[in-house]
């Protein structure tokens, strides 16, 4: 098995079905928790680097720069909305995109969760 794959089941994420694309732009996969309160994307031979975060976010989503497990990253979130991710630069053309969902009308602290949940399939990574 692929460690990328093995890290992000590590994690408590399985593939998606027909979450796969792959455009002239770059080729992405995402691996989803099975309540769907979280995924990850990764994406590789991304041409644009973290620069795809602006075609990642969604209109008046915030933009946070920040790091993670020493790789750089930014955070997309939207102040009191139900989602929030972190874009993070693991390697020269590649990323990773973790993002966490609410469905309830209060929600948890949905950046702390999906920084978390960066770190950790960053630190799988690198432990693959």
């Amino acid at each position: 098995m692929i460690p990328a794959v093995e890290a992000l089941e590590r994690v408590g994420l399985a593939p998606t079905p027909v979450a796969r694309d792959a455009t002239a732009f770059s080729s992405s996969c995402t691996w989803t928790r099975a309540d769907g309160s979280a995924d990850v994307t990764l994406v590789a031979n991304s041409a644009g680097g973290l620069d795809l975060v602006d075609l990642m976010a969604g209109a008046g989503d915030e933009r946070v720069t920040l790091t993670v497990g020493g790789h750089p990253a930014v955070r997309l979130d939207r102040a009191g909305g139900p989602t929030c991710r972190i874009v993070v630069g693991i390697a020269d053309r590649q990323l990773i995109s973790p993002e966490v969902r609410s469905r309830t009308a209060t929600h948890p602290p949905l950046c702390d969760l999906a920084l978390s949940l960066a770190e950790e399939t960053v630190a799988a990574l690198r432990a693959s």
